[in-house]
């Protein structure tokens, strides 16, 4: 057994220092402490994995800001490579903040739900001609939305006990799908069933919560307001 005397902590490992605080660690025969669980590293296999992914996502993307290149010096005015730029970010961002990550499912759903969008529209701003956001807002949002309520409607109905992990999250979306009228409003979309569904959907859902709540989701709210 080892201890670290600065995170006063006791560690059942062969490392030599402390893997919070980087501290030498001393050899302890006795302890009243309750040892903290083994210190796991990440193995080489999972490293070498890693180094590997990297430098195949950096080979694509040389590889497409050099091939985009010979096509704008052919008249192809089109910057495709940004594409596959905005692509590996996203894709290293989905894998550290969603697979890597150990927030709740809502949490990293909505994390989905937020990168994806995102993407949408960073694609659809690539053409300097158009500065203007037509798909990625007229269907990608409201249909995220429609999605992200869909799923955590049907997880919360198959696992109530885990209702509560969603419960501020649905109620926050919602209020977010029903303000999407404003792109209706404001005529900054130009189809308007999607965005009026999306935000339809919303209201049912936020309705539905509070006349028809459960006791998880009563207990909930209590403790969001007594916060």
């Amino acid at each position: 057994m080892k201890r670290c005397n600065k995170c006063n902590i006791d560690f059942n490992t062969d490392r030599k220092s402390c893997p919070f605080c980087r501290s030498i660690l001393e050899e302890v025969t006795e302890s009243n402490h309750q040892p903290y669980p083994k210190y796991q590293e990440v193995s080489k296999k999972k490293r070498i994995v890693e180094k590997i992914f990297i430098f195949l996502s950096l080979i694509a993307v040389i590889v497409s800001i050099v091939s985009n290149y010979y096509d704008y010096v052919a008249g192809h005015t089109y910057l495709w490579s940004v594409v596959v730029l905005i692509g590996v970010i996203f894709l290293w961002v989905f894998i550290r903040g969603i697979i890597i990550s150990n927030r709740y499912f809502a949490q990293r759903f909505l994390f989905v739900i937020l990168l994806l969008e995102l993407m949408f529209i960073s694609i659809e701003l690539i053409d300097i001609k158009y500065l203007h956001l037509d798909w990625s807002l007229t269907y990608m949002l409201p249909f995220l939305s429609i999605a992200y309520l869909f799923t955590l409607s049907l997880y919360a109905m198959i696992s109530p006990r885990r209702f509560a992990e969603f419960f501020i999250y649905m109620i926050l979306i919602s209020l977010a799908s029903i303000a999407e009228i404003l792109l209706v409003v404001f005529n900054k979309v130009s189809v308007d069933w999607p965005i009026l569904a999306s935000s339809l959907f919303g209201l049912f859902v936020l309705v539905g919560m509070f006349l028809f709540p459960t006791k998880t989701s009563k207990e909930e709210l209590k403790k969001r307001l007594r916060a």
